[in-house]
């Protein structure tokens, strides 16, 4: 092993254990602002509930600080091998980059986590104003022309035309302010009703084992839990949604040091490939077999999106064609390619 190599394995070591230290002063921090944080919010009558905001904020400002302390150990003590070309060494350096990052995105969830009882509560009531608006309202809709009943079949956000089913007379529909923010409370549910399983996905992501390309799977399946929440929540506004789905998840394939997708003909990037790609496939087989078209179609457009040019495996599985011996076959191939120097 060469001094570089030993030095830069050594510190990676130590950055674990300071990482750890870090890990544990965090869920302190967290552990006694839950206790805490039910009666700030209780006792404070502001309106705006400025005494509690502040509270989160220092408390947000404590978790930062901590992630702002990885982050200057790391470019002290690794800065120096950035540049280094030797290919052990880029390596190691490139785990640590991604400990430090990994170690962000938990402080991250930790935080959010501290105020989430809060946080669903202030939601659910928001979004249950909102259906409570919507059923008022439906109640006493009538035609302006002729003053007939008219259905109201969903809960609106915005303004929208009413057809009488009498008349044929289009009526204006206002929904109510907080039917209008009912998109704000519906996403914000949907994030909290989901969040144990990013919390999950996280244990597992930093836990040894798990298979290449297990990570960007764990963030698919996490996305689609959190659409369907968003669906059952409020269908017509999750439409519009299925492009930032998308977005997210190429985002976090492509760009995200735990995912690996190129350059293809390497083995890394191509075992991860075929991995997440045969993933996708059992997916898009359980979604078809429950006759889930919905869902089916949006795992359809994600593959589309991940699919490298001509892709026999990602044409399987868009013309419901894919089986696990294909599968097999090229993820023996990619498993024989050679690795990326």
């Amino acid at each position: 092993m060469g001094q570089s190599l030993q030095m830069i394995t050594e510190l990676r070591e130590r950055l674990d254990v300071f990482l750890g230290k870090l890990r544990q002063r965090g869920e302190e921090i967290a552990a006694e602002a839950r206790a805490t944080a039910p009666e700030i919010k209780a006792n404070d009558t502001d309106e705006y509930k400025r005494s509690f905001l502040a509270f989160q904020t220092g408390i947000g400002n404590q978790m930062h600080q901590l992630v702002e302390k990885a982050e200057q150990v790391f470019h002290k003590q690794f800065s120096v091998y950035m540049s280094v070309e030797d290919h052990d060494v880029r390596a190691v350096f490139l785990e640590a980059e991604d400990a430090v990052e990994d170690f962000s995105d938990y402080i991250d969830t930790l935080t959010e986590s501290i105020f989430m009882e809060s946080e669903t509560d202030d939601a659910e009531k928001q979004y249950n104003q909102a259906v409570a608006d919507w059923k008022e309202a439906a109640a006493r809709f009538t035609c302006s022309q002729c003053s007939a009943p008219i259905p109201v079949t969903q809960l609106y956000y915005q303004a929208q035309y009413l057809t009488c089913t009498g008349c044929g007379t289009q009526t204006t529909f206002m929904p109510s302010t907080a039917m209008r923010n009912a998109p704000q409370a519906a996403e914000a549910l949907a994030e909290l009703r989901t969040r144990h399983i990013e919390e999950e996905n996280y244990r597992i992501a930093t836990s040894p084992g798990g298979w290449v390309g297990q990570v960007i799977m764990l963030h698919i399946n996490y996305e689609l839990a959190q659409h369907r929440e968003l669906v059952r929540l409020l269908p017509a506004y999750a439409e519009t949604r299925v492009d930032f789905l998308r977005k997210s998840i190429v985002e976090e394939a492509r760009t995200k040091g735990h995912t690996k997708l190129e350059p293809a003909g390497t083995r890394e990037a191509d075992v991860t490939y075929y991995n997440v790609m045969g993933s996708l496939g059992d997916t898009m087989r359980n979604l078809r077999a429950a006759q889930d078209t919905q869902f089916a179609n949006i795992v359809e457009l994600i593959v589309r999106d991940l699919a490298r040019p001509g892709c026999e495996v990602a044409n399987a599985i868009i013309n419901g064609t894919y089986t696990d011996e294909l599968w097999e076959k090229y993820a023996a191939i990619a498993s024989r390619s050679p690795e990326d120097y």
